[in-house]
C-alpha cells in the first residue's frame, strides 16, 4: 500500500485548482484519472468548440460580403483543415498538464479507482491511502436508452467530424446544442434541435428569445418533443431520428432525418470512481451533482 496525503480523482481544472495548493505546502500527493489529462474545457470543450465556431462566422461574414461590393462566389468551408487547426490548440494539452505534475512533485496514477473505505481506495492491483480526497471527475455524456442510441454522437465525436453533414439532429436544446447547431447552420447544413424542455431552460427570457430568432434565421427548426422514441441506421452511416411530438397525434409526430447525423448534447456527472464510504472525499465541480445523487453520503464543497 502506498500512502498519501492527498489524493485528487481527475485531471481536469478543478482537480489542478486543488491540488496546486497542498502540493506546493510540500505534502505528499497524487493525481488519478482513467483518460488523458487536461480537462473538458481544453480537451473537448469550450477551447476547441470556439475553433470551430469562429470560423464557421467567417464563413456566415464571407456570405455576405457581396452587400458590400466584395464577391466570394465559389467560397466553401474545408472542414476538415478546420479540424486540423483546432487540434493545434488541444494537441499538447495532456502532455503539458503531466509536466505540471512533475513540476509540482505529483505522482500521476493512470486507472479507474475503487474505494474500499474511508481513507483508501486501489486502482487495478494497488492500493492507496490518503488523509484526504478530492473527487473532481467532470461529466460524461449521458447514457441513453431508447432502441438504435448506439448511432448517436456526442459532442465529442461531432469535435471530429471532417465532414459537415447534410442534417444536423441534436437532441436536447441546452447551450451546447445551440452552439453546435449554429455552427452547422452557418454552413449550411439543416439543423434540428428536439426539445423535451424549453429551449435553454432557466436562461432570462429576452436572452432566450434573442438566440432563438438568430436561430431562426440560420435556418434552425426547435421542435418541441415527448422523447425520442428510435434512431434508425440507413446505411452509410445516415441516421434516422424519430421523435415523438408534443401536441400532435402520435401516430402523425414523427421526425425523420433521412440524411445526416443524430447527436446528443447531453451530458451527466459522472464519477471514475467506483464503493464504499466516502468519510474523506469532498467533490467538486460536475462530479458533485452527481455524488449528490448517487452517494448521498458525500460532503460536498
Amino acid at each position: 500500500m502506498t500512502t498519501y496525503d492527498f489524493i485528487v480523482i481527475g485531471g481536469g481544472r478543478a482537480g489542478f485548482s486543488a491540488l496546486a495548493p497542498v502540493a506546493a505546502s510540500g505534502e505528499r500527493t497524487a493525481l488519478i484519472d482513467h483518460g488523458a489529462i487536461g480537462g473538458l474545457c481544453s480537451l473537448n470543450g469550450c477551447n476547441p468548440k470556439k475553433v470551430l465556431v469562429r470560423s464557421s462566422e467567417v464563413v456566415e461574414e464571407l456570405s455576405n460580403a457581396l452587400r458590400f461590393g466584395v464577391d466570394v462566389s465559389g467560397m466553401h468551408a474545408e472542414w476538415g483543415r478546420v479540424i486540423d487547426r483546432k487540434e493545434t490548440f488541444t494537441g499538447g494539452v495532456t502532455e503539458q498538464s503531466e509536466q505540471m505534475l512533475r513540476d509540482m512533485g505529483t505522482d500521476l496514477i493512470h486507472g479507474a479507482p475503487r474505494f474500499i473505505g474511508s481513507d483508501r481506495l486501489v486502482v487495478g492491483d494497488e492500493e492507496y491511502h490518503a488523509s484526504a480526497f478530492v473527487i473532481a471527475t467532470g461529466s460524461i455524456p449521458r447514457p441513453l436508452d431508447f432502441p438504435g442510441a448506439e448511432h448517436v454522437r456526442s459532442t465529442d465525436d461531432i469535435l471530429a467530424l471532417r465532414t459537415v453533414p447534410e442534417h444536423l439532429v441534436c437532441i436536447g436544446a441546452g447551450v451546447v446544442a445551440f452552439e453546435f447547431g449554429q455552427v452547422f447552420a452557418r454552413l449550411g447544413s439543416r439543423v434540428t434541435i428536439l426539445a423535451r424542455d424549453p429551449a435553454l431552460a432557466g436562461a432570462e427570457e429576452e436572452m432566450v428569445a434573442a438566440l432563438l430568432d438568430y436561430s431562426r434565421e440560420l435556418g434552425i427548426e426547435v421542435v418541441s418533443v415527448e422523447s425520442v422514441a428510435e434512431v434508425r441506421d440507413s446505411g452509410g452511416g445516415v441516421c434516422g431520428c424519430i421523435s415523438r411530438r408534443r401536441d400532435v397525434r402520435r401516430d402523425r409526430g414523427k421526425l425523420r432525418s433521412e440524411r445526416g447525423r443524430a447527436c446528443c448534447l447531453a451530458r451527466r456527472a459522472g464519477s471514475g470512481c467506483r464503493g464504499g464510504s466516502y468519510g474523506r472525499a469532498w467533490s467538486c465541480g460536475d462530479a458533485l451533482s452527481a455524488e449528490r445523487e448517487q452517494r448521498r453520503g458525500v460532503r460536498g464543497r
